[in-house]
């Protein structure tokens, strides 16, 4: 038998065995599913079962996460108003010590009559932006008074818990 021919049988047998192997995976597998059906209406109920104790876990959790959702949140509201009154007595800071600095230079201008350099060097030109850079003393307090009231707001929401 030629090269092309043992090509050809190996094939077919190949694919006869293939196949066949398939075939008898396939009844196989009918055969299971044959066995598998008196035992659906037990495995439903168990499914069905199942679901229900899933259903009621789930509620459980979400009664028991309630109570943590609203302490969570009241915290959160006490923490963002603390932020809110820091940034607001920040920009009146940034406010009033713009305006210090400018009143005191014009104070050494004219009322001290010292050079334009001089005062320009000791009273320098201080932004009024929310953002501005505070004094060391003025900016330490501040922040003091927010770490304080994060703290307040985190003992009074570990107080609220059940």
């Amino acid at each position: 038998m030629s090269v092309a021919g043992r090509i050809r049988t190996a094939f077919m047998f190949g694919a006869f065995v293939t196949v066949g192997l398939a075939a008898a995976i396939c009844s196989a597998h009918a055969l299971a599913e044959a066995r598998a059906l008196p035992q659906a209406p037990a495995d439903a109920k168990q499914r069905a079962a199942a679901a229900r104790l899933g259903a009621l876990k789930l509620a459980q959790a979400e009664r028991e996460a309630a109570p943590d959702a609203a302490a969570q949140a009241r915290y959160q509201a006490c923490a963002d108003a603390a932020q809110a009154a820091h940034d607001a007595a920040w920009v009146a800071q940034c406010k009033a010590t713009a305006e210090k600095f400018a009143a005191d230079r014009a104070n050494c201008l004219d009322t001290l009559k010292l050079p334009k350099t001089y005062c320009d060097a000791s009273y320098p030109s201080r932004e009024s932006a929310p953002n501005c850079t505070l004094p060391g003393a003025i900016a330490s307090v501040l922040d003091g008074d927010l770490a304080q009231a994060r703290d307040r707001c985190l003992r009074d929401s570990k107080a609220a818990r059940p």
